[in-house]
């Protein structure tokens, strides 16, 4: 995948925080508040079927995002940006962006109705899971919303909408503090700058952490069972040395002709974690294997996964990425939406003199996951950028053996529906991203 071009460096800047000093600058009510907690998603049979299309999408982002490097992308926090710039489209820049989610065949009311679903209930699962969704858009104050578009995202996303000027540094200093604010830290500094033709961000953040399932009274993984500075092969017969965590327990397991998963599971065992290992590590790169679940639109909850008895070796990493993911949405279908010739944002905004041609001048997101012997951090924060012409600029006895000592993908999923928070690969090879 391309790299971020040249134009686009002061915009976006290359760092994941550890500091969590919030600032007051943020905005927007972050969210629906939980109520009760519940023991299971509960979706439709048209949002069922939204949700397998929408994996579908996933394995497609995941084979164009990565590049041979370690990577890690939130499919989630991209769906909800995207279905959200939707909403405000028309003709076939709408079309383009449903069909490349694999939205097409359903109504944008039923998308709406999914993915408030999803806002709503994922983070009253599991107690012991801290699940932040959120979404905001923040507007110039050149510019006016249209109110029938600020009441739906409201109402559907849990969006509010903020009139900035986009002059001042103003603008800049509230996305960062919202990014900030709702990754606990993780993402920090979001972006730089703005452009000058920048009329509007669309934001959505997502972050996750949880300890791992209890095994006797314990913790999946033990501080002291960890192997340090073992061997893990690249994929260009490279040797690195990297601390493992390593276990034996009895977790859902799969395996085929081409790959092994193996599911760790999280708190209550809600959420889990899978890793998937390619089985010939001498003739089968993650490359060819992303290409084979492309192709199949693999999805997690299309296995038959056995609880079984299993030797777990899996590397202690942390991989932080950023993209700009404008030409991979481009690859995959979205062509209309980001030619400022051909795009129709006419259910968004109006504009103080009613004749600017507003398009989509790119979608970017940056993400962070870190997974030790505690659990499991995860963060993501996507914006879709919308551009204005303008002159000024602007679970056996026996245990079956996992040892994840050569690169493999995972992906950070709800156990039940197979929605999909994060996914990426870990090759050893660190990201220049």
């Amino acid at each position: 995948m391309k790299r971020f071009l040249s134009a686009l460096v002061v915009f976006f800047v290359f760092s994941c925080s550890k500091n969590s000093d919030y600032s007051n600058d943020s905005f927007g009510v972050e969210g629906p508040v939980i109520k009760d907690y519940i023991t299971k998603v509960t979706l439709k049979e048209e949002q069922k079927a939204i949700l397998e299309e929408g994996n579908g999408f996933s394995s497609g982002l995941l084979r164009m995002a990565y590049d041979g490097e370690n990577t890690v992308v939130s499919p989630l926090s991209l769906q909800m940006v995207l279905s959200m710039v939707v909403n405000g489209a028309e003709g076939n820049t709408s079309a383009e962006i449903l069909r490349t989610l694999g939205y097409g065949s359903f109504g944008i009311e039923a998308v709406n109705d999914y993915c408030k679903a999803v806002l709503e209930q994922l983070p009253a699962l599991d107690k012991g899971v801290v699940i932040n969704n959120a979404n905001a858009i923040i507007v110039d104050d050149s510019f006016k919303m249209l109110p029938e578009y600020s009441s739906l995202a409201k109402e559907y996303f849990y969006a509010p909408a903020e009139s900035v000027s986009f002059k001042s540094g103003e603008a800049v200093k509230k996305i960062n503090a919202w990014a900030k604010k709702n990754t606990n830290g993780q993402i920090d500094p979001f972006i730089e700058s703005l452009p000058g033709n920048v009329v509007s961000l669309l934001l959505n953040a997502i972050y996750f952490k949880s300890k791992w399932a209890d095994r006797n009274g314990e913790s999946l993984f033990l501080t002291e069972d960890i192997i340090k500075e073992r061997e893990f092969m690249t994929e260009k017969d490279g040797i690195a040395r990297m601390d493992f965590l390593s276990t034996t327990a009895v977790v859902p397991y799969f395996e085929n002709d081409y790959f092994q998963i193996v599911a760790l599971p999280y708190s209550e065992g809600r959420f889990l974690l899978y890793a998937v290992l390619p089985k010939n590590v001498e003739t089968e790169s993650l490359s060819g294997l992303l290409d084979i679940m492309s192709e199949s639109s693999f999805r997690l909850t299309d296995h038959p996964f056995i609880s079984s008895k299993v030797s777990i070796k899996i590397p202690k990493f942390e991989i932080c990425s950023s993209f700009d993911l404008t030409d991979v949405l481009k690859k995959m279908g979205i062509k209309d939406a980001f030619d400022k010739s051909k795009a129709d944002f006419s259910n968004m905004y109006q504009t103080i003199y009613g004749t600017e041609k507003v398009w989509l001048g790119g979608v970017i997101q940056k993400s962070v996951i870190k997974i030790s012997e505690w659990g499991t951090e995860a963060a993501s924060v996507t914006a879709a950028r919308m551009n204005q012409e303008t002159s000024s600029g602007g679970n056996s006895t026996t245990p079956v053996l996992f040892d994840a000592n050569h690169p493999f993908i995972f992906f950070l999923a709800e156990k039940d529906t197979g929605i999909i928070l994060y996914e990426g690969a870990f090759t050893g090879v660190a990201s220049g991203r």
